[in-house]
């Protein structure tokens, strides 16, 4: 038995009125990663049974996909309400307004963080002194997921969970419990990958789209496709035709991109220094250097000497 009887997942805080968000379709270019593993959240939820709300402003194409393989769906095309002592609402971390967080608290509800990157890289790290968003380009990786940021979550009631292990531990090292719920996506195949005729994808509409220019920079002699704002489909699609993908990310969470690259042969050549990605190792389809000048040399490497049957 619990105190709830209802799962919400909500991805729109409210600073003014602590309100659970609305929930609607909207027109967008493109679905983030955090919030699609949210929306697998509330359909795996659903299809344990439990009634779920899914609020915020909703991507079609994705709810509809998991729709079709689920089984189950949570309640969508929902008007604006307070919490309620019967829900327990699952929030993201990264909402960079401490208000949003705290106008919850002040709610009769349950709540859960789920986190989706290291704290204090993209929303406020619940603590006293004074934040500002960083660049992600140049701050301190020591900055990032410290134990009082767990702390001071768990401090103001919120249970936390991750879709990353190395989150998971973090947390689990500063004394606050957090629990590893992993990812799925039903019913979901990767495209067919017949050819690769592109050599070296990459991602011009990113935070890591600086990084990423300056290892094209060195790659004169490589066919590139430098993907802008476009669907998740047609990113998909472009990834199962290119062989490498320069994934200069310094830290994050689970990171979908580089997920979806390793599902249809696209090999990410990544930075090390991403501890809380999954499976970001060579032996699950990627290839780590230390530092981002070390990126190209081991792309162009890499293109030598694939085969017309794909990397080994």
């Amino acid at each position: 038995m619990t105190p709830w009887n209802r799962v919400v997942v909500n991805l729109v805080g409210d600073p003014v009125h602590g309100r659970l968000a609305e929930s609607r379709f909207v027109e967008r270019p493109f679905l983030y990663g955090g919030e699609h593993s949210m929306y697998q959240l509330a359909f795996a939820s659903a299809a344990l049974g439990y009634e779920v709300e899914l609020r915020g402003w909703l991507d079609r194409a994705a709810f509809d996909q998991l729709a079709a393989g689920g089984g189950a769906s949570p309640r969508i095309e929902l008007p604006a309400r307070p919490p309620q002592g019967d829900d327990l609402v699952v929030v993201p971390e990264g909402w960079v307004d401490p208000l949003d967080y705290a106008r919850l608290v002040l709610s009769p509800a349950e709540l859960v963080m789920f986190l989706l990157a290291a704290p204090g890289l993209f929303g406020w790290p619940f603590v006293a002194e004074r934040w500002e968003r960083p660049d992600p380009l140049t701050v301190p990786l020591a900055d990032l997921a410290r134990p009082e940021h767990f702390e001071g979550m768990a401090a103001l009631g919120y249970r936390l969970i991750t879709h990353s292990p190395g989150l998971a531990e973090a947390a689990n090292a500063a004394g606050v419990g957090c629990a590893f719920i992993g990812t799925g996506r039903p019913g979901w195949r990767p495209p067919p990958v017949a050819s690769k005729p592109v050599d070296v994808l990459a991602l011009k509409d990113n935070r890591w789209a600086p990084l990423a220019e300056r290892v094209l920079a060195e790659l004169d002699d490589v066919t590139i496709d430098q993907v802008e704002t476009v669907s998740n489909e047609e990113m998909l699609a472009r990834m199962a035709r290119s062989k490498v993908l320069v994934w200069p990310s310094r830290i994050e969470g689970h990171a979908t991109i580089q997920w979806e690259a390793r599902s249809v042969g696209c090999v990410p050549v990544a930075l090390s220094s991403n501890r809380f990605a999954v499976g970001l190792d060579e032996a699950h389809g990627a290839l780590l250097v230390d530092e981002v000048e070390e990126i190209a040399p081991a792309i162009r490497a890499l293109v030598n000497a694939w085969t017309g049957n794909g990397p080994d």
